[in-house]
């Protein structure tokens, strides 16, 4: 039996990774379950903060799935899409744009997406002591992005820069790379940069949890809201245990108090059902400026 078209009302676009995920051939052969989850956190801050953040999740999917499972630490963006390539981590939490790229890479199936993660922002932060209330004042300062790979620390800061009429290499006196959200808030704190490009969601949890105080950063600038993080599959794990992963996600609810402590842990109150199309946007600034080739659908 062939595939169906579906129509685009609502949910369609949920209809339609169900649809990738159940398979369009009834007699396509079912993947061999795996023996383990292992798990990949894009690496964007701190590996101690990830751990902590993130360990409630790991054992609750452990649990509803009844597979142990692994942390596979990576120290970096390119790391992590080579072994989520390699089938050496099957359930990965990543940035828009390294999705994009895991998705070239290793076939990158996108299952669930926080609340928070459709409409996310990326903050131009400064020292508070510094005076000056918007970007163009900081024309030949030193400025930080996080990784080259981050979308909410690269790929949109910059975009949103050229909108702007901005462009960082010619703008600034200097640009650096601090490969993480935290080492750029702590290079603006300790007056190695003048300005960085955080992420909203990781600045605030700096402030809540300490690393931050209030009186050592202020927002410069937010931007405007895109679309980010995703919770992807190797498509090895197949159709059944996937379904089984994407259920289990969709299903914590903030009100259940064996789930609020999951959800805050990741700055969410609920799941979404992600889609290749919540991409879109991403998909076409990163062709344009080279982070993936044009050949994904």
């Amino acid at each position: 039996m062939g595939c169906k078209m579906l129509p685009r009302g609502p949910g369609w676009a949920f209809a339609f990774v169900l649809l990738a995920l159940v398979g369009c051939d009834e007699h396509s052969s079912p993947s061999p379950p795996p023996e383990m989850l292992r798990f990949g956190v894009e690496p964007d801050q701190s590996l101690d903060a990830i751990e902590a953040n993130y360990a409630p999740l790991f054992r609750y999917l452990s649990e509803q799935t009844g597979l142990p499972y692994e942390f596979v630490p990576t120290e970096t963006y390119p790391d992590l899409v080579r072994l989520f390539a390699a089938g050496k981590v099957n359930l990965a939490f990543l940035g828009g744009a390294i999705f994009l790229q895991a998705e070239q890479a290793g076939g990158a199936v996108p299952i669930a997406m926080r609340n928070v993660d459709l409409r996310f922002t990326t903050l131009f932060v400064a020292r508070e002591s510094d005076p000056r209330k918007s970007i163009e004042e900081f024309h030949g300062d030193r400025f930080s992005f996080g990784s080259r790979l981050s979308t909410s620390g690269h790929l949109m800061p910059r975009y949103f820069l050229e909108q702007r009429g901005i462009r960082p290499e010619d703008f600034f006196g200097d640009v650096v790379y601090s490969d993480a959200h935290d080492r750029t808030a702590y290079a603006v704190r300790d007056g190695d940069a003048d300005l960085g490009a955080v992420n909203s969601a990781i600045f605030r949890e700096m402030l809540a949890d300490g690393r931050l105080k209030r009186e050592q950063l202020r927002v410069v600038w937010e931007t405007p809201t895109y679309p980010d993080y995703v919770w992807a599959v190797h498509p090895s794990l197949g159709r059944q245990l996937t379904l089984r992963i994407r259920d289990a996600l969709l299903a914590l609810n903030w009100h259940n108090p064996d789930h609020k402590e999951i959800l805050a842990k990741v700055d969410t109150r609920n799941f979404l059902p992600a889609a290749y199309e919540d991409f879109g946007m991403l998909r076409q600034i990163a062709e344009r400026v080279g982070f993936v080739s044009n050949a994904t659908q």
